[in-house]
């Protein structure tokens, strides 16, 4: 049986092929900002802002459109006399809030600073080290596969087998890479209500809005609960505020809650399925 010898040569090539797996990666992770940390988003509002608001004058302490990423937070710094709302954010007077953005996509938030009175909010996906992790295996299996045909080929059993393993882990590394990329790019994102708006649907948001929301909000959703009294500020009017939030929005106010506020997150307690027939009912309440 034919032994197998790696020469100097195949030395160099190996060593070379893995310094630039190695580069290759370092940059690939550079340009993704695959392991940049959380950043927080500061905005501050000051002082005579509200004057400002009432004399009509044009201002732009909110932009028209704040990009984020997932996992940022939006730190809104408050040195006004009176309190504003930012979308899911509530900041009083003299005060700061913090909000973490966990979920990709476009959120048009209301807003009570922005001249327009809305505030659009893009928070882009968080960069998954997935694909690049397949590349890498595929990059491994052009080296296994240089190393087969270099040791022969096909010609002899262990270098045929190296040559094999090196083309099955290109295959596979590089469609694994293609899918994960694919897969990046939407799985997490809140889009439009997957659920229809039918008779039972709205029954059913009905039931959930009775049993999590009308303590604060009432049965009438005019922000006059049996708890209203005592909370600062005070539960927001619904039939005022629902219809200037897009579904996706309302969605995220329910799951994170509204910090600022005294309206707790859900999260958990109900499923996305009753989070969606609950928005379902909150676009019949008039």
């Amino acid at each position: 049986m034919k032994r197998l010898v790696t020469s100097p040569s195949q030395l160099q090539i190996n060593i070379v092929g893995l310094i630039l797996i190695v580069a290759v990666s370092a940059v690939w992770s550079w340009q993704a900002a695959l392991f940049e940390s959380p950043r927080d988003v500061v905005i501050d509002i000051p002082s005579g802002t509200a004057e400002q608001i009432a004399r009509g004058e044009d201002q732009s302490v909110i932009p028209a459109f704040i990009k984020l990423k997932e996992g940022d937070s939006l730190v809104l710094i408050n040195q006004d006399t009176e309190g504003h709302r930012v979308g899911g954010l509530y900041v009083k007077e003299d005060s700061t809030v913090s909000a973490k953005f966990g979920d990709a996509g476009s959120y048009s938030y209301f807003c009570s600073v922005h001249p327009s009175g809305q505030t659009v909010f893009e928070v882009a996906e968080k960069t998954s080290a997935l694909p690049l992790g397949w590349a890498m295996f595929a990059m491994i299996g052009l080296l296994g596969m240089i190393n087969g045909i270099y040791l022969g080929g096909p010609s002899t059993w262990e270098s045929g087998a190296i040559l094999g393993i090196g083309v099955v882990a290109i295959l596979t590394g590089s469609v694994q890479a293609f899918i994960a990329s694919g897969l990046t790019g939407g799985e997490n994102v809140i889009g439009d209500n997957p659920i229809a708006p039918t008779t039972e649907s709205i029954e059913r948001g009905q039931t959930t809005y009775l049993q999590f929301c009308a303590t604060c909000h009432g049965e009438s959703t005019r922000g006059d609960g049996p708890l209203a009294p005592g909370l600062d500020p005070p539960p927001a009017d619904l039939v005022i505020h629902i219809p200037i939030h897009p579904d996706n929005v309302l969605f995220l106010l329910i799951q994170e809650g509204i910090p600022g506020t005294s309206m707790p997150p859900l999260g958990t307690a109900i499923s996305d399925e009753e989070k969606w027939h609950l928005v379902n009912y909150l676009r019949t309440i008039k």
